[in-house]
């Protein structure tokens, strides 16, 4: 993030609440934020070398960043990111491990947040954006897509009622969104459909992350799996499996 992007924005250090909606921190805490040392032998400061050479009014460098600490108490701070110290302090503590970068990323190991009105607004947004899409993405599916689309998530959607169906993929949109849309838009998508079915029919076994045609394997993990299905010279194997499922879908059919 440029210091351009820092203009007229201010950023709020907030002690972590409980249920309460208080502080759990004691009355008085103070708790001292300085860099610690990574495990590749620097110091942990949340700056780039490009960010610690843009500063005006500071020189940063290994002798600032040993004698560079930050108190924080069980009162908010307020950082005003048009004055270069406030921007040290930002960029710093929120490289920090023990400090959590947004309310969505507290713990309950979590003592302070920085609260940034425009990133949070940006956070949400971008939440919103992707449950109308994941929303409009679901009313266009057919039964058969949304299927497959749930058979994504590892459930076992063979003989489940529509209803069902529906009511679980809105759970999973309800969930995470992004990983929705992600879900959808997955080029693989269908073929990772396919050997779900497979699995499940018993024409494929899995055995841990591999993936077994009889006694032949065909991925040591899924994403192996799915190139041997789409390469060309497989394309044959491909499609006896396909009818081999179908029969066995229809074959089940029978007993529903």
């Amino acid at each position: 993030m440029n210091k351009a992007d820092f203009k007229n924005r201010t950023v709020t250090i907030r002690p972590v609440g409980g249920e309460d909606g208080r502080s759990i921190l004691l009355p008085n805490t103070r708790r001292t934020y300085s860099p610690v040392m990574g495990s590749n032998g620097k110091l942990i400061t949340g700056h780039t070398l490009k960010e610690e050479e843009s500063y005006k009014d500071f020189k940063i460098d290994e002798k600032f960043w040993k004698t560079y600490y930050v108190v924080l108490t069980d009162r908010e701070q307020k950082l005003n990111l048009d004055e270069e110290s406030d921007i040290i302090k930002y960029r710093f503590l929120k490289g920090s491990k023990e400090i959590a970068n947004s309310t969505s990323e507290i713990t309950s190991k979590t003592l302070h947040v920085l609260y940034d009105e425009v990133s949070e607004a940006k956070e949400t947004n971008v939440k919103f954006e992707d449950k109308v899409k994941a929303l409009n993405l679901l009313s266009e599916m057919s039964q058969v897509e949304k299927s497959k689309q749930l058979g994504l998530y590892g459930i076992n959607v063979f003989a489940m009622n529509p209803e069902v169906i529906m009511k679980k993929l809105q759970d999973e949109i309800e969930k995470n969104p992004t990983d929705f849309v992600a879900r959808c838009e997955d080029e693989n998508k269908e073929t990772k459909s396919l050997i779900r079915e497979l699995v499940e029919h018993r024409i494929l076994r899995q055995e841990k992350t591999a993936y077994y045609y009889n006694e032949t394997v065909i991925g040591i993990n899924l994403d192996l799996a799915i190139n041997y299905l789409k390469e060309e010279d497989n394309a044959e194997f491909r499609e006896q499996m396909i009818v081999t499922l179908r029969e066995k879908q229809e074959e089940a059919q029978k007993f529903i």
